[in-house]
């Protein structure tokens, strides 16, 4: 979800919720602090497409009907990073633990799915290419 679709909501009165997807979406790394003090398996924990997608903000519940690009539901927050070009909250989330395979939750019973797409873990590398002294640990030479 846009960042500026956000802004406008909230700047017509519209309350945003106080989510970790949200905190994402919105760019803010000092409310996944906050959310990240509160549940330690904040770093492991997948998302619905409710979660990441709020109906009240006038996303489409179905997720195969949203238009918002990839199916998201079941995701981790970096997943969720990497698809909206979220670099500095990515890395954030790398440097507080979170594991770059992990792979998607879908399905009911649990199963786990893709990881990071390819496709989209080159985009994440490419943008972070910029910054790699910061980062050598996590970005493979």
């Amino acid at each position: 979800m846009p960042r500026r679709h956000l802004e406008l909501l909230e700047n017509h009165g519209i309350e945003l919720p106080e989510t970790p997807p949200m905190a994402v979406h919105r760019g803010r790394i000092d409310r996944l602090e906050k959310h990240l003090r509160r549940d330690p398996d904040l770093l492991t924990r997948t998302f619905t497409h409710q979660a990441i997608h709020p109906s009240e903000l006038g996303c489409h519940a179905d997720e195969s009907l949203a238009l918002h690009g990839t199916p998201l539901g079941g995701t981790t927050l970096l997943h969720l990073c990497v698809d909206n070009d979220e670099v500095e909250i990515a890395r954030w989330l790398l440097e507080k633990g979170a594991d770059v395979d992990a792979r998607r939750r879908v399905g009911g019973g649990g199963r786990m799915g893709y990881k990071l797409s390819k496709r989209s873990w080159t985009r994440w590398q490419r943008l972070a290419e910029r910054d790699r002294r910061a980062y050598p640990a996590v970005l493979p030479p």
